[in-house]
């Protein structure tokens, strides 16, 4: 397992050798602020520690699989559901008698439109925020007793967030629009002084047909 990078802040950093042991390393912890260095071998401690600590790291890891990143689509975070499911997802990785401490990631959710929904349902005063609304489409559909997806087909078919969405994305083309025009007007204010353009590469130390 190779070091983790040591962040600016860290005062131990640690990296499991290939015999197992661990080399701990405190960050200008050593004899005039430099770094100073111990080893520790696991197989040395008790049988009684050992298994604590595999009990301790476990548990560690399972809980901090619930940490998944926000949908870099919508900007929101993951729902209970996902990172429980992630939770059990790498529960089951491990009970299949693996080797591989890492199991790939699948993305929560991603998609312009279902972010285009939630800022929907909030414009419609539906939910106070896009983390709201992403939470009131799972009570949606235990209320009415249907999956996600259909729960989100169902919102998709109501006129009222139709009409919305429609108003969002004509609203995102004239913000879009108007940022361009600002800065082409800004990069024309600008401009080129004559003495910018009549620039050779002989003020650089190069002759017009040298090559860089």
């Amino acid at each position: 397992m190779a070091a983790k990078k040591i962040r600016a802040n860290a005062v131990v950093s640690a990296e499991v050798l290939s015999d197992k042991r661990i080399k701990l390393t405190g960050i200008k912890a050593g004899p005039a602020g430099g770094n100073i260095e111990k080893i520790f071998n696991p197989q040395l401690a008790s049988l009684l520690n050992r298994a604590t600590a595999q009990d301790y790291g476990f548990v560690v890891r399972l809980t901090r699989a619930a940490a998944l990143d926000r949908d870099p689509a919508t900007g929101l975070s993951a729902s209970p559901q996902a990172k429980w499911a992630r939770v059990v997802a790498l529960v089951d990785h491990y009970e299949t008698g693996t080797d591989s401490w890492d199991q790939a990631r699948t993305p929560v959710e991603t998609g312009p439109n279902l972010g285009l929904l939630f800022r929907a349902m909030v414009g419609l005063g539906y939910a106070k925020d896009v983390d709201r609304a992403n939470g009131l489409i799972d009570k949606l559909g235990v209320k009415q007793n249907l999956d996600r997806d259909a729960t989100i087909a169902l919102l998709w078919a109501d006129k009222a967030i139709t009409v919305k969405v429609a108003e969002l994305k004509a609203i995102d083309r004239v913000a879009a629009s108007s940022s361009t025009l600002t800065a082409a007007a800004m990069l024309g204010e600008l401009g080129l002084d004559d003495e910018d353009e009549g620039e050779s590469d002989d003020e650089d130390g190069l002759d017009s047909d040298e090559q860089p």
